[in-house]
């Protein structure tokens, strides 16, 4: 009796330990699972625009030196910022407002409606369509008083 009852405890020690090893190798797996998540994570994101990049941030940064310059009525030196970060990147509606804007306060409101006509175009908002409604105004008001 004694014999049975000790092969009994082994055989349930024995299941019981075949019980951890899975356990320790399915919380192994999913810490394993849990790191590498951790460690893409952060890439995935920055591909779906999530995660801002360091050069996203450089741009704010660029962005915000137009302003200052605009603000600061050096025209031709935010131009040409302005026409850099443009060629970076050509499909970015928010460049062509600043060439619309910078060329406006030059004077130059054909290139000013261009500009604007392009920023509308990639991004056809209100906002977009009312600043392009301005300044065709101001074209037609200017061509009146010359027609006059």
């Amino acid at each position: 009796m004694n014999d049975d009852i000790t092969k009994q405890i082994l055989e349930e020690l024995r299941e019981a330990n075949q019980f951890n090893r899975k356990a320790h190798r399915f919380y192994s797996t999913i810490l394993v699972i849990i790191l590498i998540i951790s460690i893409m994570l952060p890439f995935g994101f920055r591909q779906l625009g999530l995660l801002k990049s360091r050069s996203q941030t450089e741009e704010k940064q660029t962005w915000r030196q137009v302003e200052n310059l605009l603000d600061q009525a050096e025209y031709a030196k935010a131009l040409e910022l302005t026409h850099s970060l443009v060629k970076k990147s050509p499909n970015y509606w928010y460049g062509y407002s600043y060439l619309g804007t910078i060329y406006h306060a030059m004077g130059d409101v054909a290139k000013a409606e261009e500009n604007y006509a392009k920023a509308h175009n990639l991004f056809p908002d209100e906002e977009n369509e009312k600043t392009l409604k301005a300044i065709r105004k101001v074209i037609e008001t200017k061509r009146h008083q010359l027609n006059k």
